[in-house]
């Protein structure tokens, strides 16, 4: 009997077929005998040659397409694209992850004291930077960085002891020997009003000369005005004027009472600080009170002049303007009293005013 399935030839009683694993109905006999066979065995053997060929085939087309899945698993037909390898990561195939070779490793450049450690490959930052170390400035040199050389500030310069003009020098910080300077003088000679000094160590050679005032008020040595003229208009900030009466009371020879009248003028000097020479001022006097009853000028307007010299301490020098004191001038005779108002004023002033400490008066 065979397998209607493949035709593959079975012993009786098969149930499946050993070939294909057909079912096989045993209910009866295909065959009686031999005679019964059907004339066209030869084809349906052709039939089963053709599906054992059909079957092979698929076979061989599962076992290729099995080799294909486990070739690529394993990357035996595909071409590799390699990614570089980086300093963490070894070279990578792009299309099966597969990997090749290690990581190249970072390659540092040292940290310096304004930057820290760098990959030269990947430009990775590791730590810190440093920080600068600087050594301590001294006299000559400025504070240096002991890694990187870096100076900051200036150097502090050499302190310098000792009269620096007249011994050699000497640093109080590093102890180091200068040179003697010498004197380094202001000025070549002193003048009226400067010392020669030496700028360095404040020695004094000569004192200033001071000035020596001629007539004028001008220094006869440097031909400055060092005096100040004194005018009728400038005369206000040395002197003031105080005009006012006397009355003076007496008997005549009959025994009648009777009153004189003076005028009197003060002038104080305001500045003590200064000196005066040959000043003299004119002073002017008008009463401006009306007297009808005695003897003298009495009337509202009278004029009466005076002229007074000072000494160098802005004192009044004496002298005999009236029979009293030049201060006091009689300018009537009365038998009744009054209250007599004067108004005076300095018209003219000679001569000129200075500073003692700085000057004196020379004849020319």
């Amino acid at each position: 009997m065979f397998c209607e399935e493949c035709g593959a030839q079975l012993d009786e009683g098969t149930l499946f077929c050993p070939e294909c694993g057909n079912r096989i109905e045993n209910e009866a006999p295909l065959f009686q005998n031999a005679e019964q066979e059907p004339a066209n065995f030869a084809e349906k053997s052709n039939f089963n040659l053709k599906k054992w060929i059909a079957i092979g085939g698929l076979g061989i087309f599962v076992a290729v397409v099995c080799l294909m899945v486990f070739g690529v698993a394993k990357g035996w037909h595909i071409k590799h694209e390699w990614l570089e390898a980086t300093c963490t990561e070894p070279e990578i195939c792009v299309k099966g992850r597969e990997t090749r070779g290690e990581a190249l490793g970072h390659d540092w450049l040292e940290a310096t004291c304004t930057e820290p450690e760098i990959c030269t490959v990947c430009g990775e930052i590791s730590g810190e930077a440093l920080g600068h170390t600087y050594t301590e400035p001294t006299c000559m040199e400025a504070s240096v960085c002991t890694i990187c050389g870096e100076t900051v500030g200036e150097a502090l310069g050499h302190m310098w002891e000792g009269n620096l003009c007249l011994e050699p020098q000497i640093c109080s910080v590093c102890g180091a020997n200068g040179e003697m300077l010498g004197h380094e003088w202001n000025i070549e000679y002193a003048t009226c009003d400067t010392d020669k000094m030496c700028n360095r160590c404040q020695t004094i050679e000569a004192y200033a000369l001071g000035h020596e005032l001629i007539d004028s008020g001008i220094c006869k040595r440097c031909k400055e005005q060092v005096g100040i003229m004194l005018t009728a208009s400038n005369f206000q900030p040395y002197f003031t004027l105080s005009p006012h009466t006397e009355c003076r009371e007496h008997t005549d020879n009959q025994g009648e009472e009777y009153y004189t009248y003076w005028y009197v003028m003060n002038i104080k000097d305001v500045n003590t600080q200064l000196k005066f020479h040959n000043v003299v001022v004119h002073v002017k006097m008008y009463l401006t009170t009306d007297i009808s009853k005695g003897e003298g000028s009495a009337i509202n307007g009278t004029k009466h002049e005076m002229t007074v010299t000072l000494d160098e301490n802005g004192q009044v020098i004496k002298k005999s303007l009236s029979p009293y004191d030049m201060e006091r001038q009689m300018i009537g005779k009365w038998y009744d009293r009054y209250d007599l108002m004067f108004y005076g004023y300095i018209y003219e002033i000679e001569g000129f005013c200075y500073d003692p400490n700085i000057a004196t008066v020379v004849d020319r």
